[in-house]
C-alpha cells in the first residue's frame, strides 16, 4: 500500500476460527461418528450459538464492493438453516447499518447482554480492510468512514471485545475474514490431526477456543469471484453447504477452503488462533442439524461438483525471473557500494589535506553526498557514510578561514593578543591552530579529523610545519594531561577541534603495537599500528621554548 490511505476494490470477510498452516487434502482427514448432528447437539452443547455478521457494499467515501452483502446474507441463512443457530441469535448488519458506532454497540451488546457462560460466538465481516505498516495494525473500514484512518475500526478494539467474551465464559469464538490485511489478527498455528472421531470431538469441544480464518495475510485480496461471491466466500459457503457429516471442525473447514482457494486464485487463506484471548486448544464445531439420522459416518460420497486436479506442470517462471532480477540487482548494488566506498576514501583524504581550503573541502563533500544519495537496500554502510559526510560538510561550511601568519625570525611562536582565537582556563588557542597549555608548557596541534593509522599519524606529524615546525607525537602521560572528564564533547578542551575519541601516542611496543589513549574512559592500551579504529586521530606536541 502507498502511504496515502488507499482502499481500492478489495474487501474483508472475518470469521474467527482456528486452522493449521499445513496443506492436507480434505479426503485425508478421516471422520468417524456414531451419532447424528441432533444427538450430538443435545448431548454436548454447552449453550446457545450466537452470530454477528457484517457485510458492506456501499461506502460514502470509498469504492463500493460487489459481493460483500450477498456473502454475509448467505452465511447468515446457512447458519440458521443447517447449523443450530437460532434466528433471534443472529445479528446481520448491512451497508448503512454497519457504521463504526453500530458495530461497536453490537459487540458491546453481545458481550454484556446476549451471551452467557458456555455459549459459542461466530463473527463474520465482509467489507474493506486497511493495514497500517507504521503502527503494524489492521482496521475494518466501516460504511461511513472517511479517507482518514482515524475513522476506521481498529482490530485492537475488536480484540478487546473478544477477550471480554472470554471473561464471560464463552466456550468458542470463531472469526472468518475474507478481506485485505485480515491476517493481522493471527498468531502461530498448530498441526492438524488426520483422524477425527467422537472422542476427539468431546475433548476439543470442552476446551475453549479463539480462532480466525482469513482469506489472506497482510495483503490485498480480490472482491470478485464466482456466483456473486468473492472467491474465498464462495468456497467457504460451499464447504459448509455441502457438508453431510454430523460435525465440521474449524480445522477441517480451514484445510478445505485453503485448498480450493489456492487452486482457483492467487490468494492463500490462513488460519490461526488469536493470541492472548483465552484459547486453550479447543475447537469450534459446526454441528449439522441435517446430517444422517444414525449410524457410522465417514467421508461423504463426492458430489458431481467435485473439483478435479489440474493437468500439466506448475509454472514458476515468474518467480524464477524475479529471482534473477533480484540477484542482478544485488550485484549492481554491490558494485555501486564498492564505487562509493572508493569515493569515500578519496573524499576523506581531501578532508584531511592541509593544502586545501574549507570551500574546496565543502565542495568535495557536496559532490560525494550527491553520488551516494541513493539508498542501498542491501547495506547500511551507505547510511553511515551519508551520516558522517553530513557532519563533515556542516563542519567545513561553518569553518572560518584562519588568518595567515608568518612565523617570526626570532621565534616559531607568535605570542600576541591579536592572534588569540580562544581561551579555556589555562589553555590559549591561536590563529595558527596551536593550543598552548600554560601549566605544562606544551603546545598542541590537532591532526586531520579522520581515521588514521599510527604510521599515517607519524608521517603527518613529521611533515607538520605549522608555527616553525619541531613537532613530535605525544607520550601517553602528555595525552593524559589533556583529559578533563565532562569538559567539551570529548572530555578535553574544545579548543582542540576533533571528533575523535582515540588519539595515538608516539610510544611503541615490539614491532607492531603503539599506545592509544581513549578520551572516553581516560585511559588507553596497546593497539595495532596498521589497524584502523573508529575515529582514531593524532595530536602533534612540542615544548614551548
Amino acid at each position: 500500500m502507498k502511504k496515502k490511505i488507499l482502499i481500492g476494490c478489495f474487501y474483508v470477510v472475518v470469521v474467527i476460527l482456528f486452522f493449521t498452516g499445513n496443506v492436507i487434502a480434505e479426503r485425508a482427514i478421516k471422520v468417524t461418528s456414531s451419532l447424528n448432528g441432533k444427538a450430538l447437539h443435545k448431548a454436548f452443547s454447552t449453550g446457545d450459538d450466537h452470530a454477528l455478521i457484517i457485510g458492506i457494499n456501499k461506502y460514502k467515501y470509498h469504492q463500493n464492493l460487489k459481493t460483500a452483502v450477498k456473502d454475509a446474507e448467505s452465511v447468515a441463512r446457512l447458519l440458521k438453516d443447517k447449523y443450530f443457530f437460532d434466528k433471534k441469535d443472529i445479528v446481520l448488519l448491512k451497508d448503512g447499518e454497519a457504521t463504526k458506532q453500530r458495530i461497536l454497540r453490537s459487540f458491546r451488546d453481545l458481550a454484556t447482554q446476549r451471551v452467557k457462560k458456555g455459549d459459542n460466538v461466530f463473527i463474520y465481516y465482509a467489507g474493506h480492510g486497511y493495514f497500517d505498516k507504521f503502527l503494524d495494525t489492521g482496521y475494518w473500514v466501516t460504511s461511513e468512514a472517511t479517507k482518514d484512518s482515524a475513522t476506521f475500526l481498529e482490530n485492537n478494539i475488536i480484540y478487546k471485545y473478544i477477550t471480554a467474551l472470554d471473561k464471560k465464559g464463552v466456550q468458542h469464538v470463531l472469526m472468518v475474514s475474507d478481506s485485505c490485511f485480515a491476517g493481522s489478527f493471527t498468531k502461530e498455528h498448530r498441526a492438524i490431526e488426520t483422524e477425527i472421531d467422537d472422542r476427539y470431538f468431546r475433548e476439543k469441544y470442552k476446551k475453549p477456543s479463539r480462532n480466525i480464518l482469513a482469506s489472506g495475510g497482510v495483503e490485498p485480496v480480490a472482491d470478485g469471484g464466482r456466483d456473486g461471491h468473492s472467491i474465498f466466500a464462495y468456497y467457504f459457503i460451499k464447504t459448509l453447504r455441502d457438508n453431510t457429516r454430523p460435525y465440521l471442525s474449524a480445522k477441517q473447514l480451514g484445510v478445505a477452503v485453503e485448498q480450493l482457494v489456492c487452486r482457483n486464485s492467487d490468494q492463500t487463506p490462513i488460519s490461526r488462533f488469536i493470541h492472548g484471548a483465552g484459547d486453550e486448544g479447543g475447537q469450534f464445531f459446526f454441528i449439522n442439524s441435517k446430517s444422517y439420522e444414525s449410524g457410522h459416518v465417514t467421508e461423504p460420497v463426492p458430489s458431481e461438483d467435485v473439483v478435479l486436479p489440474e493437468e500439466g506442470e506448475t509454472s514458476f517462471d515468474d518467480i524464477l525471473k524475479a529471482e534473477t532480477k533480484q540477484r542482478q540487482a544485488k550485484v549492481k548494488w554491490k558494485n555501486w557500494q564498492q564505487a562509493r566506498e572508493k569515493d569515500y576514501r578519496k573524499v576523506r583524504g581531501i578532508d584531511g589535506s592541509e593544502n586545501l581550503t574549507s570551500k574546496q573541502k565543502t565542495v568535495a563533500w557536496q559532490r560525494f553526498l550527491a553520488a551516494v544519495s541513493q539508498d542501498n537496500p542491501y547495506s547500511r554502510q551507505d547510511d553511515e557514510m551519508r551520516s558522517y559526510s553530513r557532519l563533515r560538510l556542516s563542519h567545513w561550511e561553518n569553518e572560518k578561514p584562519a588568518k595567515k601568519i608568518e612565523p617570526s625570525s626570532s621565534t616559531s611562536f607568535i605570542d600576541s593578543e591579536s592572534n588569540v582565537t580562544g581561551r579555556g582556563g589555562i589553555l590559549i588557542a591561536y590563529a595558527t591552530g596551536v593550543v598552548y597549555d600554560k601549566k605544562t608548557g606544551l603546545e598542541w596541534v590537532a591532526g586531520p579529523d579522520r581515521d588514521t593509522t599510527w604510521y599515517e599519524s607519524k608521517r603527518w606529524v613529521e611533515n607538520l610545519t605549522v608555527a616553525g615546525g619541531g613537532w613530535r607525537m605525544p607520550t601517553r602521560s602528555e595525552l593524559k594531561s589533556l583529559y578533563k572528564k565532562g569538559v567539551g564533547s570529548r572530555n578535553m578542551t574544545p579548543l582542540l577541534k576533533t571528533t575523535a575519541w582515540w588519539i595515538w601516542s608516539g610510544e611503541t611496543k615490539d614491532s607492531s603495537l603503539a599506545w592509544g589513549f581513549n578520551f572516553g574512559i581516560g585511559d588507553g592500551y596497546w593497539y595495532g599500528r596498521k589497524g584502523f579504529s573508529i575515529l582514531s586521530c593524532v595530536f602533534a606536541v612540542r615544548s614551548r621554548s
